[in-house]
């Protein structure tokens, strides 16, 4: 827990410097009061009531922190984050894939991001999203990593430890919905995103691209997450979209279930992109049953990496007729396919999917 309570303040632990403002979720603290943001917001019994009032009190750089508290936030617009070396986290330090008790929401007619970091070092941890929105628009994010910043670019962003159920709204529950992704690390190759971590989150239910990270986004780490479909007719597109270089995706369990022969679980879809893709549980639901996609120009690394496939599966298909150097695959193993076990499995990469 970062959070600790010392000679009448409130603290956290990674960034002693910094002060704490707590948010209120609707669930009043014992000898407490209801969230105002005419409150000082200084301890669970004082709390704000809305994080953009908590905003207001933070100084950029200073190493603040805003704690959600159980219960839940629902959003009517988008919290827009432009202070460096800020952390807004839930109240309960629970440790990765675990729902948890403060969360935030949509409103039922709701259609922006809901998240959009426009600042250095920020980390948003230990937070339950219910974001599966009645209404979105093409490429509408749960968390934008640097939204429309093309004057500078956003360093060290994390994510992490953090729960998003995409099934689930203030509204009615949007689980056909295409144009919903979760994480989005820089919008374009103008609005970049560099050395972003996702890290220990669980992504249920998303209808398009569980992580993307956009052109020019360099060195985005992505570990320890579990991406898997919900409930409903919906089916992941892509868990992890790389088209920056220097991505390092590893340790993660991804389920999609596309039907398309360049999406599935991990895609990597930029010339010279050096990807390291390492130690991964792939499941393919769909038509194509390739774990890894690698196109024409791409560069990738992988080794480690297992699939579990509706039909005769691979680990990684490079697209191309012939392999970009320096490519290589040295992964372990495919697991048989429930409905007929006799059908071919193969761990050797494959060209154009032959």
């Amino acid at each position: 827990m970062s959070l600790f309570f010392n000679h009448g303040y409130w603290s956290n632990s990674s960034k002693p410097g910094g002060q704490v403002f707590f948010v209120s979720g609707g669930t009043v603290a014992y000898r407490g009061k209801g969230g105002s943001d005419s409150s000082d917001g200084l301890t669970p019994e004082r709390p704000l009531s809305t994080i953009s009032g908590a905003l207001s009190k933070c100084v950029s750089g200073r190493g603040d922190t805003i704690v959600i508290l159980p219960g839940t936030i629902t959003l009517t617009a988008a919290v827009n984050i432009t202070i460096a070396d800020l952390t807004i986290q839930g109240y309960a330090d629970t440790g990765p894939h675990v729902r948890k008790p403060s969360i935030i929401t949509a409103a039922a007619t709701y259609d922006d991001n809901l998240i959009q970091i426009d600042a250095d070092d920020v980390t948003i941890k230990d937070l339950t999203f219910e974001a599966g929105f009645t209404n979105t628009t093409a490429n509408q994010e749960v968390i934008q990593i640097n939204s429309t910043d093309a004057s500078s670019d956003i360093f060290g962003a994390v994510i992490e430890n953090c729960f998003f159920e995409m099934n689930r709204a203030a509204g009615a529950a949007s689980v056909t919905d295409n144009d919903l992704d979760v994480i989005r690390v820089g919008l374009d190759s103008n609005d970049r995103a560099f050395s972003s971590t996702v890290r220990g989150c669980t992504i249920r239910g998303c209808d398009q691209d569980a992580i993307s990270i956009s052109s020019g986004s360099t060195g985005a780490l992505i570990e320890n997450n579990q991406i898997y479909d919900g409930v409903g007719s919906e089916l992941t597109r892509i868990g992890v979209s790389i088209l920056a270089i220097g991505a390092c995706v590893k340790n993660n369990f991804i389920m999609t279930g596309t039907n398309s022969d360049t999406a599935g679980p991990i895609s990597v879809g930029v010339a010279a992109a050096l990807a390291r893709i390492h130690d991964n549980r792939l499941v393919a639901r769909g038509e194509h049953t390739v774990g890894i996609t690698v196109v024409t120009t791409a560069t990738a690394c992988s080794s480690a990496n297992w699939i579990n496939a509706v039909s005769a599966g691979n680990i990684v298909d490079y697209k191309g007729s012939s392999v970009t150097t320096p490519s290589s695959s040295a992964d372990v193993g495919n697991i048989f396919n429930a409905s007929d076990p006799a059908l071919a499995a193969f761990t050797a990469a494959t060209l154009a999917g032959s």
